[in-house]
């Protein structure tokens, strides 16, 4: 049972090789369906997002994490200039064609001009493939965030990126943090955990489930 994403329920045999399963998930690196090695699956997966070279937690530093969010800035900028070039392409050779057309309005949202992109925030670059901690997964790296007394919609920009003081800060909470809710799962006497509600919009009182941990985390 997997409670992490979108979820999962994956029913293998001794030898873990998947028998069924609820969610199909292929990529470029994993192929995870039936027939295929869970352990093995799990470690290439791990593999393609943390990146060919596995930092060590001792080695997660505010240069590295300088490196690695730089890199996603960068593959966001090169994916916002790959949808604006058939724009260009268009504009330099003629009208469109009408299903050209139907793209461009698909990449922009409708008629009229593109859209701006949303600026990428510090949660969602942490959790990204070229990230070093990228294999803690969104929820612990969102703890960690807030243990080093940011926020997970910190904007990542050049004031960021050159403040190596709080890099340096966000790694070593990362480092601290981390080990301990290992250390703390690690130590659970029983199988218990917290059900995640919120409340419902309006004049209800009513609350809806949301999620499970089995260790309570900061952003909660």
């Amino acid at each position: 049972l997997e409670l992490y994403a979108a979820g999962n329920v994956v029913l293998t045999d001794h030898e873990y090789k998947v028998l069924s399963l609820i969610r199909v998930f292929k990529d470029d690196e994993v192929r995870f369906t039936v027939g295929a090695s869970y352990t093995e699956a799990l470690r290439k997966h791990q593999d393609a997002s943390i990146g060919t070279e596995t930092l060590p937690v001792a080695e997660w530093s505010g240069n590295a994490l300088q490196t690695a969010l730089r890199a996603v800035v960068q593959q966001v900028e090169d994916k916002q200039r790959a949808l604006a070039e058939p724009a260009e392409d268009a504009a330099e050779g003629g009208a469109p064609s009408r299903p050209q057309q139907g793209q461009q309005k698909k990449r922009r949202g409708g008629g009229g001009k593109a859209k701006k992109a949303p600026a990428l925030n510090l949660k969602h670059a942490l959790s990204a493939r070229p990230s070093p901690v990228n294999g803690l997964g969104p929820d612990l790296i969102e703890h960690c965030i807030c243990r080093a007394g940011l926020t997970r919609d910190l904007a990542v920009d050049d004031a960021l990126l050159n403040d190596m003081d709080k890099l340096e800060h966000l790694a070593a909470t990362i480092r601290v943090e981390s080990a301990e809710i290992h250390r703390r799962l690690d130590d659970l006497d029983q199988r218990a955990g917290y059900l995640l509600l919120e409340s419902s919009s309006g004049e209800s009182d009513s609350k809806f489930y949301t999620g499970f941990e089995p260790v309570l985390l900061a952003q909660h």
